[in-house]
């Protein structure tokens, strides 16, 4: 169990509040007005507050995996769910590698805690996509996946952008929620990219994608309200 912040405060006085409940002495009192309860640390998301980044790593004091902006590559505040901490050291997922979990060091004014609370569950078997509201099952919606030759890779992932169709010529219908996973078995001669993302039809539907999560314009509408950056993003068989 970790503290809640609820504003953007020194990572340092996170860091004290993580290891106070991982039984260590903390190092710095976390002051009333940052905290609101105390709350599992899977139910929080992380922002990177350091204008210049934050470094990434394989586990606690481990191998640097690589340097993660302030912001994506679309312009969005990056936005991670946290998984689990030891101590200050906050396990995430992160856009490194296929966009799996990868640790961060909570110190100095790097990050910021808050809490989250929607979370995607996505069955390509079942074909759906359920929005979870504080672990609450609210509403599951169609979806296609990959076919046999480029299947929806399976994992954890987080959304970290949410972007207008318009933007990219009719090509992902109307809406495009940009997830932190890879398409690493992409069709033979495709030439759209290998970023793993959520979006509406842009023809015939439903039809087999080249990886992405496919859903209908009206789902897509609400899942956009449903699914900050920073949610996390479940892809099950």
């Amino acid at each position: 169990m970790i503290r809640l912040v609820t504003t953007s405060i020194a990572a340092a006085a996170i860091a004290a509040a993580l290891s106070a409940t991982a039984g260590a002495a903390p190092r710095q009192r976390v002051t009333p007005h940052a905290v609101a309860e105390i709350v599992p640390a899977e139910k929080l998301m992380t922002r990177i507050e350091r204008p210049t980044g934050v470094p990434v790593f394989d586990g606690p004091g481990g191998r640097r995996l690589g340097l993660l902006p302030m912001r994506t590559e679309w312009g969005s505040r990056r936005v991670m769910p946290v998984l689990s901490n030891e101590g200050p050291w906050l396990r995430v997922i992160a856009d490194v590698g296929n966009g799996g979990p990868a640790w961060v060091l909570a110190s100095g004014r790097d990050l910021s805690l808050h809490q989250r609370r929607y979370s995607l569950i996505a069955h390509r078997s079942r074909g759906t996509v359920t929005v979870l509201d504080h672990g609450r099952v609210e509403r599951t919606v169609a979806a296609a996946f990959g076919g046999s030759d480029s299947p929806t890779p399976l994992g954890h992932f987080a959304v970290t952008d949410r972007l207008s169709g318009a933007g990219f010529g009719g090509a992902y219908g109307c809406c495009i929620i940009a997830l932190s996973g890879h398409q690493t078995r992409l069709p033979l001669g495709w030439t759209g990219g290998n970023r793993l993302a959520i979006h509406a039809p842009s023809g015939p539907w439903p039809r087999p994608s080249a990886g992405c999560l496919v859903a209908s314009d009206a789902d897509m509408r609400y899942l956009m309200r449903r699914a900050p950056v920073g949610t996390p993003v479940t892809i099950k068989p």
